[in-house]
């Protein structure tokens, strides 16, 4: 087995220990800790060469309370995976890699290694949420929006609380063995979530109509040309597939969101057998609906995809096309069984 070789830095005076190929840390901090900290971290690195592990991690532990510094989190979290606690290894490992100083590139690959074991074993989630709320996850505070990186679970069914003031969110996703989710929380009347990704209009031709269709016409100007009509009708087909396209794949991904939630109310409600086939009732039947939600929604964004292919395979055969005067009438047509472009004239 490799072992990784500690730093610590005193009051006076930075000493460092040669690192093995395994190492996390070979520099301390910019700023040395407290006189405390410092010998507490002496303390762990210690009992670490010493391989007991439960010692050091309480001192490397009282240190961190005392100085949040980025060689002692990662300090911490080696011992933490050394013993299989692999999620606050992971939370700590994360804090030192988020906060690594520049110039030790070598170092903070090890350091990344021993992140990427211990996310192996745990959930993680990244949560945009209104911001300023206060986010609980499985009852444990873990701070107020916008978190500073995802927050590790162990697997199985996440509960994600956001609360301002009077005003409270909740959301439950269920994460197997080293999956990362991303899940967003808006708090209806208080800000956006930090950072979220703006959805697609869902005025005019973006956002279709109930059963998915949409469609329009591109008329042409008098005496335009064929090639300049194919263009103008193609280009309008490319966009409006890409906006039926990413539409309904964000809603698609809303109601898969839903369904993980319904999923972990359903396994706490029926057990590990889950919803019975007949006679669907209360998260059962929520989860029946959203997975038919998420299921059409999948297939017309898809079609708008494939129009939006079409579209821009047209525009380009379009603009390559010679130049001939000819007059057209050419609707652009995405529906739910269709797409492409319907052309009427001569040429």
């Amino acid at each position: 087995m490799n072992f990784r070789a500690l730093v610590f830095a005193a009051s006076a005076c930075t000493a460092a220990i040669a690192s093995a190929p395994t190492a996390a840390q070979a520099q301390p901090p910019a700023a040395a800790p407290s006189d405390e900290a410092s010998e507490l971290f002496k303390k762990g690195n210690e009992a670490y060469k010493q391989k007991k592990w439960a010692e050091a991690e309480k001192a490397f532990e009282e240190a961190f309370a005392l100085k949040q510094a980025y060689d002692i989190a990662g300090n911490l979290g080696d011992v933490e995976l050394l013993q299989g606690k692999h999620q606050e290894a992971a939370e700590h490992l994360e804090y030192s890699l988020r906060n690594w100083p520049a110039g030790q590139e070598a170092n903070r690959k090890r350091t990344a290694e021993r992140h990427a074991q211990a996310k192996q074993k745990v959930g993680a989630i990244t949560l945009k949420v209104s911001e300023g709320a206060e986010i609980t996850v499985n009852g444990k505070s873990v701070g107020k929006s916008p978190l500073p990186g995802p927050v590790f679970v162990s697997p199985g069914a996440a509960t994600v609380i956001a609360t301002i003031g009077d005003k409270t969110m909740k959301k439950t996703v269920a994460l197997d063995v080293g999956e990362s989710r991303e899940v967003e929380i808006v708090i209806e009347g208080e800000a956006a979530a930090v950072g979220p990704v703006a959805p697609p209009s869902e005025n005019g031709s973006a956002g279709a109509s109930a059963s998915g269709s949409a469609t329009g016409d591109v008329k042409p100007p008098t005496g335009s040309s064929f090639k300049t009509i194919g263009m103008i009708a193609s280009g309008a087909v490319a966009v409006i597939g890409l906006g039926v396209g990413v539409g309904f794949y964000m809603k698609k991904q809303s109601a898969k969101d839903e369904a993980e939630g319904f999923k972990a109310d359903a396994v706490n409600e029926y057990g590990s057998a889950g919803c019975p086939k007949t006679g669907k009732t209360g998260a059962c039947a929520d989860l029946a609906d959203a997975n038919d939600r998420a299921e059409s929604a999948g297939t017309i964004s898809t079609i708008g995809f494939i129009g939006a292919g079409v579209g821009a395979a047209g525009f380009v055969a379009f603009m390559l096309m010679p130049s001939k005067k000819q007059t057209a009438v050419i609707h652009p047509v995405i529906d739910r069984h269709t797409a492409g472009l319907a052309a009427f004239g001569s040429f």
